[in-house]
């Protein structure tokens, strides 16, 4: 009978054992799903935020574009000329942009030195108030691309989130 007890005992016991070691192997299983699942939200929700910003800027610059083609002289023989040598991607488009707005590239600079040739460019083309379809167009690149870069361009000139891109583009 005693025998019979210590058996039963040791039996609980391995049962006990076994049952922790699995609890353990599910907790040490859990903690990196939990981190991997906190990683992941924290992504989603800055993915979903930065796209609700830059649709909330694309809206604003296209309620902006919308009301100066109702004001822009459609004769203009400068921008007419600019664009159709946009349109042929003639090299010569950005040495007439020079003519046209001689002081841009240098007013950009002054802002921020450290602006690459394609991000005044960039600007050039919304100096010319084209739409973000259109870039992309232009550009060989998607809209969405058009819209990140037009982000960081707002980082790199320094332009209050209230203010339109195009019509700081506009006031240099």
């Amino acid at each position: 009978m005693l025998e019979l007890a210590i058996s039963e005992n040791r039996n609980k016991t391995l049962h006990n054992i076994i049952k922790s070691e699995s609890r353990s192997q599910y907790i040490k299983f859990l903690y990196p799903f939990g981190i991997l699942a906190t990683i992941l939200i924290i992504y989603l929700s800055y993915f979903i935020r930065k796209s609700r910003v830059l649709a909330k800027q694309e809206k604003e610059s296209q309620r902006y574009l919308n009301k100066i083609s109702e004001n822009r002289n459609i004769n203009d023989e400068d921008y007419s000329k600019l664009y159709e040598m946009l349109k042929k991607n003639d090299l010569a488009f950005s040495m007439f942009f020079n003519e046209v707005f001689p002081d841009f590239s240098s007013k950009l600079i002054n802002i921020n030195p450290n602006l690459s040739s394609s991000e005044i460019e960039f600007c050039a083309l919304i100096k010319l108030k084209l739409p973000t379809k259109d870039i992309a167009r232009h550009t060989y690149t998607q809209p969405q691309s058009v819209r990140n870069k037009k982000h960081l361009m707002r980082k790199k000139l320094f332009i209050p989130k209230e203010q339109d891109i195009y019509q700081f583009v506009e006031n240099i």
